[in-house]
This record gives structure tokens, C-alpha cells and sequence, in this order.
């Protein structure tokens, strides 16, 4: 019974953007700015913070979600003064228009953290991986063009539902393939973190990610320390504002 309400759970959190979002998906559909969530919350915090952020972390619910559900891990960005531009239900393209349109615009942070994808391939099974794969390519574009000075710290879409034979888990798995020779290991950097939150078997660790989507306080906690060496690294390497 608790598995079948986890397993429904996931499949209406994947359902939540379905609504917003135009159907069927076409090519251009993930590289077409589109607004939809807190663009104007996020202008304002931009400048309540005088514009001054060491990293800017840009993703969708599992992003967003972090200081929420995973705030004592999430104080370890307190050092670099951390702007969260994570948007619960988004997918490329709604990230698209809020960093065309100032998000990015006169900040000059050391790194950039980018996940996001899984909304595109989970709100709509006519998202072909190439075009979800296509939207991250042009969102790291656009950050590299306003934020010349920043490492790209791109990772790959997380592992979601139970089973590794569920069918989201290949079309992941064929995004995660196509960005990853996006990273030139210069300004942009590729991590692939998913394998933490499987067994051997490739089952997900609902330890982890109770509703097969979206990490707990120990999924974060594992995602901070994957990542926060790479990112100390990063920063030291990354000039100075």
C-alpha cells in the first residue's frame, strides 16, 4: 500500500507543470523562453542582495526545494552567499526566459550550478531527449555569454522513480549522455552524481528520495558532499569579482 501512494505521488509530482504547459511538445518547445513562476521575486531579491553572489545554483523543484528540505546542508553554500534560482515544476525553457530577461544581468558570480531537465521528459512523453538535451546546451550558453567570469558546473539529471526499468529512466540516462560533452573542463565542468542514489541493482534509495523524485535531508546531505569539493575548487580557480 505505502508503495503504491509513493509510486502515485511521483507520478502526480511529474503531472504538476502538464497544466501550464503547451502539448504536444514539439523540437523548439525546450529552447523557447517561456515565463511562467517568480521571475519578478527573484529581480527583487537580486537587488535586496546588491547584485553580490559568489554562486547561483539554477534548477527546478529539486533545486528550489534544497533550503527547505535540506537546510543544514544547504548552510554549506553560506560562505559563498548562494542565490537559489531553483522553480518548483519548471523545465528549460522557463529557465530560459528568466535568465534572458536579468536574472543574470550584472552579477558576476564564481560559479554557476546548473541540474534541470526532468521536467521536460516527466510532464510530457513526446519530449524526445534530444530536445530536453538541447534546452541545457542553450541555458549554459546564455549563463556563459552573461556571466563570462563563472565556472559551469553542469550536473547530470538525477535518477527518479523506483525501478530501473521505468521508462523516464532511459530517457534520463540519454539526456545525461548528450550534455555531457557539453563540459570543456575549462569553464564548464560535467558531474554525474545519480549513482549515489541507487543500489547495485539500479533501484532509487527511498532512504533518499522518499517520493522517487526529490532528495530528503540525507539526499541533500550526499549531494553536498559530492559536489562541494569540486565547487571549493572552482572557486579558488574562478577570478575575482
Amino acid at each position: 500500500m505505502v508503495k503504491k501512494v509513493i509510486a502515485l505521488l511521483f507520478l502526480l509530482t511529474l503531472s504538476v507543470a502538464e497544466a501550464q504547459t503547451p502539448s504536444p511538445r514539439t523540437a523548439e518547445s525546450a529552447v523557447t523562453p517561456m515565463d511562467f513562476s517568480r521571475h519578478a521575486g527573484f529581480l527583487r531579491e537580486i537587488e535586496e542582495g546588491n547584485r553580490d553572489f559568489d554562486i547561483v545554483l539554477i534548477g527546478d523543484s529539486i533545486t528550489d526545494w534544497w533550503p527547505r528540505n535540506g537546510g543544514e546542508s544547504y548552510a554549506g553554500f553560506s560562505p559563498w552567499k548562494p542565490l537559489n534560482l531553483g522553480v518548483a515544476s519548471e523545465g528549460t525553457e522557463h529557465v530560459l526566459y528568466r535568465i534572458t530577461h536579468g536574472e543574470l544581468d550584472r552579477i558576476r558570480p564564481k560559479v554557476v550550478m546548473i541540474m534541470i531537465g526532468t521536467n521536460n521528459l516527466g510532464r510530457s512523453p513526446d519530449e524526445k531527449p534530444e530536445w530536453t538535451a538541447e534546452g541545457v546546451k542553450k541555458i549554459v550558453s546564455v549563463v556563459r555569454s552573461k556571466c563570462p567570469q563563472a565556472k559551469i558546473l553542469l550536473l547530470a539529471i538525477l535518477p527518479c522513480a523506483s525501478s530501473p526499468n521505468h521508462p523516464i529512466r532511459s530517457r534520463i540516462d540519454a539526456v545525461n549522455r548528450l550534455i555531457a560533452p557539453i563540459a570543456d573542463n575549462r569553464t564548464v565542468f560535467f558531474m554525474n552524481i545519480g549513482d549515489r542514489f541507487v543500489d547495485a541493482q539500479g533501484n532509487l534509495k527511498t532512504d533518499l528520495m522518499p517520493d522517487q523524485l526529490h532528495p530528503n535531508a540525507a539526499g541533500y546531505q550526499l549531494w553536498m558532499e559530492a559536489v562541494k569539493p569540486t565547487l571549493s575548487k572552482l572557486m579558488q580557480d574562478s577570478p575575482q569579482s
